[in-house]
């Protein structure tokens, strides 16, 4: 096997292509030890010794250090790895490998999410939230349904917005009512709960 290209990131760190097509960055330590400069050529168990030992361990740390940071998403953390330049299959092993132990609990995650995240959101922007977090859209329309009162959210969102119905204009209701629209609330929801229509 053979390095192809190498470019020089930083004093600290390269990034390295190989023949096979495998892109990676490696630290200086592993640049010395493997000799990894272009047009020079690696065995087999070079190759494989520096993917398990040094890059994929590293793949490991670094999804640990994001999770202990907040919690993510599968496709959270397999995005932020692959902006690192991590191999595709470095980062399979590294979900695996967080799925062994329990570290990726998505169910636990999205109840989470919607109980402390939801605050004056519609189910809407909420869902459309959760979908490019990169949850399972079944799960999020479930979870959506035990943890999350669209009328609730609304009512908080009116208040938090401090918003004196009785004092205001019929432009500034309008107004606020549009605000609301804008936010996903359906407009029948929204003129229940400002003109106190009934159901």
């Amino acid at each position: 096997m053979y390095i192809i290209r190498t470019e020089i990131i930083n004093t600290k760190k390269s990034r390295i292509l190989f023949d096979n097509g495998i892109e990676c960055i490696c630290c200086r330590p592993e640049i010395r030890k493997f000799d990894l400069e272009a047009d020079k050529e690696i065995t087999e168990d070079a190759y494989l010794e520096l993917m398990k030992d040094y890059v994929g361990k590293r793949a490991k740390k670094k999804a640990m250090e994001l999770l202990i940071r907040s919690d993510k998403t599968e496709k959270e953390l397999r995005d932020k790895l692959k902006r690192e330049c991590f191999p595709e299959f470095i980062i399979d092993e590294t979900m695996a490998f967080l799925h062994s132990y329990h570290y990726i609990n998505e169910d636990n995650h999205l109840e989470t999410y919607i109980r402390y995240h939801g605050k004056g959101k519609s189910r809407i922007y909420l869902k459309q939230e959760l979908k490019r977090k990169g949850f399972d859209r079944e799960k999020i329309g479930y979870y959506l349904e035990e943890y999350h009162d669209e009328k609730e959210e609304l009512r908080y969102l009116i208040k938090k917005k401090g918003a004196d119905i009785g004092k205001m204009s019929p432009k500034e209701i309008e107004k606020l009512c549009m605000q609301l629209y804008r936010k996903g609330f359906s407009q029948s929801d929204i003129r229940k709960e400002i003109f106190h229509y009934p159901e």
